[in-house]
C-alpha cells in the first residue's frame, strides 16, 4: 500500500506493472525489440495504474475525506488526473502544471508561499497569501524566509496563533533569526504602537534561549541607527523595548551597549529616546515588577559600567520637575487614555500625580540598583 501510495504521489506507474512486455516502463516503447509489446507494456502499465488509484479512492472513500486537506492539498488536487511535478505543494496549485520554477519577483512571492504553507494550515487561501506577498515586498521584505515570515505575522488571529505558526515555519538553519528582525521592523513601522508585537516577541523570547540572543542583537543594531532613525521609529522602539524588558524577555543588560556616561555619545535624539524608554518602563509597570528588574542588574561585577551611567543618566535627563520631562510625561498619560487605560500602571493619575509617581519610581530604582544582596521587595 504505502509503495501504491508513493508511485500515485509521483505520478508513475506501478513498479511490478508491464512485466509481459517491452521494457515495462512508458519512456522505452521504442526499445531495441521492444516494438509493439513495448506499447503493450504501457497500456498495460496505464490499465494497472488506474485501477490502484481506483482502490485507493474506494478505501479513502470508506472513511470521511471528502474535504480532507493536507498542508493546504485538496482532496479535488489529490485525485486530479492531470497533475505533473510537485503537486503537492501548496504553491503548484496556483501556477500551470509542469512549468519550470520562476525567477522572477512572481516566482519569489511563490516560493515564500510555498514555505509558509506549514504554517498557515488554515489562515487563508493562496490569493489572500499572494496579496500579503505583495504587501511584504512594499515593505522590504527581501527574502523568501522573510516574506514568509511576514505573512504569518499578518494573518494571525491573535499573538498565540502567530506564536505557533511562527514555530510551525521550519525555517532551515540560522533564517530563524530573521523572525525576530521581521516582527521588530513591522512594529516600527506601524502607524500606532501596537502591544501585538512584542506580546510575540515575549513568547518566543520564553520559548527559545536562541530568540533572546536574536531579538537583543536585533535592536543593538537599531541603537546604533538612533542618530539617524525617524522620531515615529524611535518612539515605537522605545515602546517595545521598555514592554520586552518590562515582561522579563530580556533584562536591562539589554542597554550594554549605551553609554550613558559619555556626553559626547548621549546626542539628542539618542537621550531623547532613552528618555522615552525609561518613562515607559517606570511608567507602565508596577513597582514590584519595577524592583525586580534594577534589582537583576546590582550584582553583576560586568555590568558596574551600566549601573554607573543609568544613575548618572537618571540624573541629568529624567528631573521629574523638568519641563521636558512634564511634556513627555503629559503625552504618556494621553498614550494610555487612548489605549482605555490599558497602557501602563499610571493612566489614570493626574499630571501632578504622575510627576509624583515618577519620583517615587526613580526613588526605588536607584535602591533596586544598589540591591547588591537581592532583598525582595516589600
Amino acid at each position: 500500500m504505502l509503495e501504491t501510495i508513493t508511485d500515485i504521489k509521483n505520478n508513475r506507474a506501478p513498479r511490478n506493472a508491464g512485466r509481459g512486455g517491452g521494457s515495462g516502463t512508458m519512456g522505452a516503447a521504442g526499445g531495441a525489440g521492444g516494438g509493439r509489446g513495448g506499447g503493450a507494456g504501457a497500456d498495460v502499465n496505464a490499465g494497472d495504474g488506474s485501477t490502484a488509484v481506483s482502490r485507493l479512492q474506494k478505501w479513502l472513500l470508506k472513511r470521511p475525506v471528502e474535504t480532507v486537506q493536507l498542508r493546504s492539498l485538496t482532496w479535488q488536487r489529490l485525485i486530479d488526473p492531470h497533475k505533473e511535478g510537485q503537486w503537492w505543494h501548496t504553491a503548484a496549485s496556483s501556477q500551470p502544471i509542469g512549468s519550470l520554477p520562476a525567477t522572477s519577483a512572481s516566482g519569489s512571492a511563490s516560493l515564500a508561499v510555498q514555505l509558509a504553507g506549514n504554517a498557515l494550515l488554515d489562515a487563508a487561501d493562496v490569493a489572500e497569501a499572494e496579496r500579503l506577498m505583495q504587501l511584504a515586498s512594499a515593505q522590504r521584505m527581501n527574502t523568501d524566509a522573510r516574506r514568509a515570515v511576514f505573512c504569518v505575522i499578518m494573518s494571525a488571529e491573535d499573538y498565540i496563533d502567530a506564536f505557533e505558526k511562527l514555530l510551525r515555519l521550519g525555517l532551515p538553519g540560522k533564517q530563524d533569526r530573521e523572525i525576530l528582525r521581521v516582527l521588530v521592523e513591522c512594529c516600527l513601522q506601524e502607524r500606532n504602537f501596537n502591544k501585538y508585537y512584542s506580546l510575540v516577541a515575549g513568547r518566543l523570547c520564553g520559548h527559545a534561549r536562541s530568540h533572546k540572543f536574536s531579538l537583543q542583537y536585533c535592536l543593538w543594531d537599531h541603537y546604533q541607527q538612533l542618530p539617524e532613525m525617524e522620531p515615529r521609529r524611535s518612539l515605537h522602539l522605545a515602546q517595545f523595548a521598555a514592554q520586552i524588558v518590562g515582561n522579563h524577555a530580556l533584562s536591562l543588560a539589554l542597554l550594554k551597549p549605551v553609554d550613558f556616561a559619555d556626553p559626547a555619545a548621549m546626542q539628542p535624539r539618542i537621550a531623547l529616546h532613552f528618555r522615552l524608554f525609561f518613562l515607559f518602563l517606570l511608567s507602565s509597570f508596577p513597582p514590584s515588577t519595577l524592583w525586580s528588574l534594577f534589582s537583576r542588574i546590582a550584582a553583576p561585577t560586568t555590568l558596574g559600567p551600566l549601573r554607573d551611567g543609568i544613575l548618572l543618566f537618571f540624573a541629568a535627563h529624567l528631573s521629574p520637575h523638568a519641563p521636558s520631562t512634564r511634556q513627555l510625561l503629559q503625552y504618556i498619560r494621553s498614550e494610555g487614555a487612548s489605549e482605555g487605560g490599558a497602557g501602563g500602571s499610571t493612566g489614570g493619575v493626574g499630571k501632578a500625580g504622575m510627576e509624583k509617581v515618577l519620583e517615587e519610581r526613580l526613588r526605588l530604582a536607584k535602591k533596586g540598583i544598589s540591591n547588591i544582596a537581592g532583598t525582595p521587595y516589600k
